[in-house]
């Protein structure tokens, strides 16, 4: 079983480097660098609040990764294919991919935008707002100059679509789009990560608290908050009762929620400043 970690740096050191790709083999314990943005042989231009790259999807043989203001393919060789970029891309975090379309968080904007497989291009977006208790889902053409400016209000993370609707990590907590309206699905700890729906209820890290969690809607049974190190990032699914959990300094983690303990811990790298984002399965052999 091997996954692929994404990267970054936090704060503003220079010396600390920029990230990167990892691909993980929890089999044998090692850990392999394939991209490094320090020694990048494409152009790299990072505007974010970290350095480096961010969440992690995949669509066939091609694996998605979201930098601060662009949409980066690679093949299963982590070669460069390709690079997008969009105005309303700013400071993003999470993406996923979903019935042809990939979905961005733009945290930056307050806004999800959708690149659509098939014809490569930006073709939807839709700008969540807030006031007070109230919470609006306000679509916009991503092509037109006519969008939303610049605000990181909601503090927008990880984005997760099912059959039941769109799950965007906010600030307030886990909110749910319909297809037609948004509404808070689930409050959460403050700067909680990656969460996203799971059997009766939520899973997610509970990076201010070094935890993860699952809550479930019963009578707290089956409930789970596992240590998972200093600021735990980065979430992925195995199998219905395994899942794997990113940390800074830059680890990733096993967990079996089931007997509710950690199975295993691979080091990624001992630098001070770096932090798992996200994680994925790795699809290819």
């Amino acid at each position: 079983m091997k996954l692929v970690a994404s990267s970054v740096v936090r704060g503003n050191r220079t010396d600390a480097g920029d990230g990167g790709l990892f691909l993980i083999d929890l089999d044998a314990r090692s850990v392999l660098q394939p991209i490094d943005l320090g020694n990048a042989k494409f152009e790299w231009n990072d505007h974010g609040r970290e350095r480096g790259l961010r969440g992690i999807a995949f669509d066939g043989d091609t694996m998605y990764c979201a930098a601060s203001e662009s949409l980066y393919a690679f093949n299963s060789a982590f070669e460069l294919l390709e690079i997008w970029s969009n105005p309303y891309l700013k400071y993003c975090r999470g993406i996923v991919v979903f019935e042809r379309k990939l979905f961005i968080v733009s945290s930056g904007n307050d806004s999800i935008i959708g690149f659509d497989l098939d014809t490569k291009t930006f073709d939807w977006a839709l700008q969540i707002k807030s006031r007070g208790f109230d919470i609006g889902a306000h679509p916009f053409d991503p092509k037109s100059d006519a969008g939303p400016i610049m605000m990181a209000k909601l503090d927008m993370r990880d984005i997760f679509c099912d059959g039941t609707g769109m799950y965007i990590t906010s600030n307030p907590g886990m909110l749910r789009f319909s297809g037609k309206a948004i509404s808070m699905s689930v409050e959460l700890p403050p700067e909680s990560q990656n969460a996203r729906p799971y059997r009766d209820g939520v899973l997610f890290n509970d990076s201010i608290g070094g935890k993860l969690r699952y809550a479930g809607r019963g009578e707290g049974e089956e409930d789970r908050s596992i240590p998972a190190g200093a600021y735990p990032r980065g979430l992925c699914v195995i199998d219905h009762a395994i899942v794997a959990s990113g940390s800074s300094p830059a680890a990733v983690a096993v967990y079996d929620l089931a007997a509710n303990k950690r199975l295993l811990s691979v080091e990624v790298t001992d630098a001070e400043h770096s932090a798992i984002h996200s994680l994925a399965v790795w699809p290819f052999e």
